[in-house]
């Protein structure tokens, strides 16, 4: 399998690129990225041709898939040229700024049957799979609440700039704990309230925010978002759940795997992880699905029910009352038709 990778401008790419570099049947093929430097830095480490504009990677017809690291303005740009060229993509998260953008996207990877997957890794996290299995089985009845955290550090750089990134900690942080609870409770959100304000660490976007959500099963959930770990702070963020259930609970955090070791020697805690990577399943899926004969049908549904929530919460926010998803679908619609988007 040959991939291209297109920007480096998210850090995940690194993982992945690292990832991809150790599987014996996975070729980096080219990498493309409009930062030069950041480019061929990346194409050194992972001993592969540079090529600046992406547009003359994506016409390679030795390369099956590429993924896309972009900063999130340019995600359909990127994906729609990549699906009109045939390759299977693997997107990061947030999908779009805008639902315009994102039904644009799945549009074009429909039309040219490419597989389309979004980078969403946390449901492959082992205490996840766990929350998923347990809950499938009824172990703690029937769920009626939850709470979640994706808190982390401020990532600085272009992520604070709205007009690349979106927004702040409510589209960054949202994303993942919306994707595992529609998940996990096999249930869509139909209902968002939202507040959200700053620190002080950035004026330009929120980074503390907190969600309520109604879901069609009539589960609530809570979910706190916000870049509110200081830098100094050891760990560099959480994934946490815990759902009440009218027959018991269940309280994970996601990343809390691996074996803790406290030095002497430093004041740090060292956590030396067990087992794969959450990044290595998810590649390893979208690898599979582009081998696959039939190709696979995921064309980013679960990221764009995401960034109908995110959207949803930031309406919320600015007009200080609950918003229903549906009316978010049709503005959606509306802009689309009367040409405001």
């Amino acid at each position: 399998m040959r991939v291209g990778f297109i920007s480096f401008a998210h850090f995940h790419a690194w993982t992945y690129g690292d990832l991809l570099a150790r599987m014996c049947d996975v070729t980096i093929a080219a990498i493309s990225d409009a930062d030069v430097p950041r480019g061929r830095k990346a194409a050194d480490r992972y001993r592969c041709p540079f090529i600046p504009d992406y547009h003359a990677m994506l016409q390679d017809d030795t390369i099956d898939c590429v993924i896309i690291c972009a900063e999130t303005v340019r995600h359909a740009e990127i994906v729609v040229s990549a699906a009109q060229a045939g390759k299977a993509i693997l997107c990061e998260k947030p999908m779009a700024l805008n639902l315009d953008d994102a039904h644009r996207m799945i549009a074009a990877c429909q039309e040219t049957r490419v597989y389309f997957q979004l980078a969403l890794p946390n449901r492959y996290l082992g205490p996840i799979r766990d929350v998923k299995d347990a809950v499938d089985r009824g172990n703690i009845g029937r769920v009626h609440a939850v709470h979640s955290t994706n808190r982390g550090k401020n990532p600085g750089g272009w992520f604070l700039d709205p007009h690349q990134s979106g927004g702040g900690a409510l589209i960054d942080h949202t994303i993942h704990a919306v994707d595992i609870l529609r998940w996990v409770l096999n249930a869509e959100i139909t209902e968002v309230y939202a507040e959200m304000g700053h620190m002080g660490t950035s004026a330009s976007v929120e980074d503390i925010a907190l969600l309520t959500m109604m879901f069609d099963n009539g589960v609530i959930a809570s979910h706190d978002p916000s870049c509110s770990y200081i830098p100094s702070r050891l760990e560099w963020g959480d994934l946490t759940f815990e759902f009440v259930g009218d027959r018991g609970g269940l309280r994970v955090d996601g990343f809390s795997q691996g074996v803790v070791v406290y030095d002497n020697r430093h004041p740090q805690i060292t956590r030396v992880p067990v087992g794969l990577p959450k990044e290595y399943f998810m590649l390893r899926e979208f690898l599979d699905h582009c081998l696959s004969v039939h190709g696979g049908s995921a064309y980013g549904i679960d990221g764009l029910r995401a960034l109908e929530v995110t959207l949803a919460a930031y309406q919320s926010a600015a007009l200080h009352r609950p918003i229903f998803i549906r009316d978010v679908r049709i503005s959606a619609k509306e802009g689309d038709a009367d040409g405001t988007h």
